[in-house]
């Protein structure tokens, strides 16, 4: 299978320590709204070539938008509770 395609890795494993357990690569390429985990490179770069995976596959755009920092739980909380008001 090609390194190009998007779903060369998705069957390997590896620890979440998000989750506490093993997960595959294709859970951390697609967490975030199908986007890959903020934490993708950190977790995958002692098993794959997860960085030259990421510059393959997504423009620069998709990398930074995919590595800004999560919201703090506080934040995500806000936003939940402003869009509740809105409803």
């Amino acid at each position: 299978m090609s390194e190009n395609h998007i779903e060369t890795y998705d069957r390997e494993e590896g620890y979440c320590r998000m989750l506490g357990h093993y997960v595959p690569f294709k859970y951390c390429r697609t967490l975030k709204d199908g986007m890959p985990c903020h934490r993708i490179l950190d977790c995958w770069f002692e098993r794959l070539p997860v960085e030259d995976f990421i510059a393959a596959q997504y423009s620069a755009e998709e990398q930074a938008k995919m590595f800004e920092p999560p919201k703090t739980k506080i934040a995500s909380l806000l936003e939940i509770i402003e869009k509740a008001k809105k409803k």
